[in-house]
This record gives structure tokens, sequence and C-alpha cells, in this order.
């Protein structure tokens, strides 16, 4: 587990919404989910705590409140641009992310100078939408109009269910393959994910550099497994140790800084191989307590999830095992459990970097 200091908790990026999305919510009869000029809008996707992606559109001519108004680009100022919380979609399904977008700089800027505030208001403004449709606090009839009358949160109601929750009214425990990069990483993961899930934890991590390091971590995992208890028992699978397979994924990208492109295709390397034993062994689920790091972006790391379950024909569970304090829950463990925690992920490069 890294030990820098802590950056942002809302993991973000800006995309497109894919031709795959509006050939599945097409306008008509989707009428508020607006396509510009043969193209989608650019989105700023938001990794939700719930198990799936707030998608916010960056709008022009928006004249109600239920936005974040920029302030300081010229487009602002002749065209009243900002991000419409009245036409957030709510995203599982990774088809429907396209790319990366481009947007205006100026609105970039003040998206990432405001990101907390952003996402706070996003959240708060579905949160009262469920709590109305679910009867736990219904809003007055003309509030509710003129609120979300021309909000498209009506179209995700089966995405706006929490998964938890689902799991524990069907009375099912299902299976779930964990990738750990380390015991520390993995404590608050397995603490929260064992009350739900039969967890089996993979530990398959290539780009550990010197295999002294790779042992120590993989004696307190197993020790950890041991001493921790949890409602539904855990198991351990160790995966190869094969460097070799890390090298050869991030051929070409040596110089990339730590955080980037290289890490990227390590976290795909590692995702591939869980999916592929997932796969193999039947479970029902497999994810990664690699969103626990305040520095790894869960946004990248779902998609990258959910990509490699499309191609190998199984179910990766979305998380951000960071929000609700989970980061701060796994420290507090790995002191109550005397853990080994490490200040580099492992690979040569991030080593080398804390130097």
């Amino acid at each position: 587990m890294y030990i820098r200091r802590i950056k942002l908790e809302i993991d973000y990026a800006v995309y497109s919404l894919s031709d795959r999305f509006y050939e599945k919510y097409p306008n008509p009869p989707y009428k508020e989910l607006l396509k510009k000029k043969e193209r989608g809008y650019a989105c700023l996707l938001i990794q939700s705590h719930y198990g799936y992606f707030i998608c916010i559109p960056y709008r022009t001519e928006i004249s109600h409140k239920y936005a974040y108004h920029f302030r300081k680009s010229s487009r602002s100022q002749k065209h009243k641009s900002g991000l419409d919380y009245t036409k957030i979609a709510i995203i599982k399904d990774i088809s429907y992310i396209d790319r990366i977008a481009i947007i205006d700089q100026d609105e970039f800027a003040e998206t990432r100078k405001n990101i907390y505030y952003i996402a706070e208001k996003a959240e708060q403004y579905i949160e009262e939408y469920k709590k109305h449709i679910s009867g736990e606090n219904t809003l007055d009839k003309r509030e509710f109009r003129r609120k979300y009358g021309w909000s498209t949160l009506k179209y995700f109601h089966k995405e706006l269910e929490k998964m938890v929750e689902k799991l524990k009214t069907e009375g099912k425990v299902p299976t779930l393959l964990l990738h750990s990069c380390c015991a520390p990483c993995s404590s608050s993961c397995i603490e929260f994910l064992s009350k739900y899930f039969h967890v089996t934890v993979f530990y398959y991590n290539p780009n550990i550099s010197e295999s002294a390091e790779y042992k120590k971590r993989v004696e307190e995992q197993i020790r950890f497994i041991r001493e921790f208890d949890t409602p539904y028992k855990v198991s351990f699978i160790e995966g190869d140790y094969e460097p070799e397979e890390f090298y050869k994924t991030v051929r070409g990208l040596e110089k990339e800084p730590e955080g980037g492109k290289r890490c990227f295709k390590c976290y795909e390397l590692r995702l591939r191989k869980t999916a592929e034993l997932a796969k193999q062994l039947g479970f029902d689920y497999f994810t990664t307590t690699l969103t626990i790091s305040p520095l790894k972006n869960s946004v990248i790391l779902n998609k990258t999830g959910l990509k490699v379950a499309q191609e190998m024909g199984t179910q990766y569970l979305l998380s951000d095992f960071k929000k609700k304090e989970g980061y701060k829950r796994s420290i507090e463990l790995s002191k109550e459990y005397n853990l080994y925690r490490q200040n580099y992920c492992g690979c040569v490069y991030s080593k080398r970097e804390e130097k």
C-alpha cells in the first residue's frame, strides 16, 4: 500500500457517451437524452460508491439552477455553459462509454478545482430523487416537477439499485474472486465484502520487482486472512510470480510517470488474469483491492475491469473501496494487525520515484 501524501478521493474522467448508448436510449422516446449534431455530449464521469458511474454532461444554454455553472471561461460568458445535473446518465455498461473527450481548457480547470463540490451536488440530486420515488422522503408535487420534471433519472431506475442491497434481499451468498495487491489494501475490502460474499483472495502481482519483497507480502496476506474473523470464510489462491510478464506488458513505457499509461497496462494485466481465473473456476464476480488507494483512479480501474469481464464472459463488481472512509479503515486495520506496509507499489519504477 502506498503511504504517499493522499490526493483526491473523488475519481473522475471526461468521456463521450458511445453510439451504443444512444442506440439504447434513442430520441425519441428518450427526448431528454439529447445528442448534439450526431455526436454525444462530453460527460464528467464520476465513480459512485453504489457500483455505477455518474455521467454529468457538459452543456450550454443552461437556464435552471440544477447545474454547476461555469464562471470563468469565455464560453460560459456567452453561452451559459455548465454541468447539467438534470441530464445525468447512470452508467453500468462499459460499452456506453466511448473515448476521452476534449473540452474547453478553462472549464476543465474549473472542474478540477471544484470536483468535490460538483460530485457532492450530483450525488445529492440523485439521492433526493431516489428517496422521493421510494417514498422515504416525498417532495411536494410542484417542487418535484420543478426539479425533476425534465430529469433523465427516470430512465435509470434499474441502475440506481444498490448492488449489496439487491444481493441481501435475494438471500444469495455469491462467490467473489478478489484480486489483492497487498494485505493492508485488502484488509478493509475483506472486512466489507465478506459480509455479502464468499470471498477468495487472489494474489497475483508480477509487478513486484524483488522476490524477497514479493514473498514478504504474500506471507502478510496469508497471515491476515488467517487471523481476521469474517462472517463467511475467506480462501486464498496465490498466482504465479512472473515478473517477466510485467516487463513484457510495459515495454516501451518505462519512462512514463507513475500513475500514467504504464500503470494502466499493469492494471489490465492483473485484472485480466483475475478474470481468466474467475471464469475458469466459476466465480459469480471478480474485483480488485486496487481502488482502495487514493493514488489510483477507480474510473480507469473499473473501466478496465468491465472491459476484460466482457471479453472473458464473466461479471466484474464495480468498486471504489476508498470511499466511505475505506482507506482510513485499512490504515486502522493495518495498525491493529501490525501489517507490513510498504512505501511503493512494488515495481522498479515506483521504487525509483520514491528515492
